[in-house]
């Protein structure tokens, strides 16, 4: 999993485990659309984890949210907090 993380996320982006399967990510650079591009790179990146040898799925919710220089780190954990719930309905 940590190697999934590695090759999508940037120096600038922060990843941390939520609880579970569940991880929140702060974008640092690009906004809501950069955000967007990484989840669905990251999505790949864990589906490829799913070795033909195993009989189980490895998953993951992730929370993305773009660092905002106006939100505190609490709210921006909020809000990646949000978005992970909100991914997990889909």
């Amino acid at each position: 999993m940590a190697n999934a993380f590695k090759s999508v996320l940037r120096e600038s982006d922060i990843v941390a485990r939520w609880g579970g399967d569940e991880f929140v990510a702060l974008i640092g650079e690009g906004g809501e659309r950069a955000a967007q591009q990484i989840a669905a790179r990251l999505a790949g990146a864990i589906a490829a984890l799913r070795p033909s040898t195993l009989a189980f799925v490895v998953r993951a919710s992730v929370g993305m949210c773009p660092l905002d220089p106006s939100l505190s780190l609490s709210e921006a954990l909020d809000k990646a907090d949000a978005a992970l719930y909100e991914q997990k309905k889909r």
